[in-house]
């Protein structure tokens, strides 16, 4: 096991929080087989957050999937589900909040010991939304607010972070030394 996955899932104040799959109402994202609990840790953020019980809810992206990429390098993946049909209901200024506390406040913050390495040791960072948006309506989904999330990067770091939106994705596998795969 990786120290540094093993010290995520030794954490008091986090092992509450680790889950073997990121899921909500139809829509996620669990680790593939070949990935076991030595090589990967998913944490549910909004969980976390909510166990503060601070009284105005903080925004944050419901999974974090820290992943050992081989040769001393990781994979950070901030994921945002949402189950709803349809992207009217989709506040991009939301999304964005929820990605910039998740990455500026929960990793670089409150559990930096676990997460602040150096750049060159992550192999990837991205943040995804994932959605249950039917395919069918792929131009009215990715509207101009989809659009400027999508092509605004989130400052984590002095490091540009991409956000990507997958349409109808009811459960992905993070694969073994690839990347989140796209729905």
């Amino acid at each position: 096991m990786s120290n540094k996955i093993e010290n995520i899932r030794r954490d008091a104040e986090l092992a509450p929080f680790i889950c073997e799959e990121c899921y909500e109402k139809g829509v996620g994202v669990e680790l593939h087989p070949s990935l076991t609990n030595e090589t990967a840790v998913i944490v549910k953020i909004d969980s976390y957050y909510a166990s503060l019980k601070l009284a105005d809810t903080v925004p944050s992206a419901d999974c974090l999937i820290f992943q050992d990429a081989e040769n001393q390098r990781f994979c950070l993946f901030v994921v945002e589900l949402k189950s709803q049909n349809y992207s009217a209901g989709l506040s991009i200024e939301q999304l964005r909040d929820k990605f910039e506390t998740s990455l500026n406040d929960f990793v670089a913050k409150r559990f930096k010991s676990h997460f602040v390495i150096n750049p060159a040791k992550y192999k990837k960072i991205r943040c995804y939304l994932r959605s249950k948006i039917n395919p069918g309506y792929t131009q009215k989904a990715r509207s101009l607010s989809l659009e400027a999330l999508i092509n605004k990067p989130i400052i984590f770091r002095c490091t540009y972070i991409n956000t990507e939106f997958q349409l109808r994705v009811p459960i992905e596998r993070l694969e073994s030394g690839k990347q989140l795969p796209i729905g």
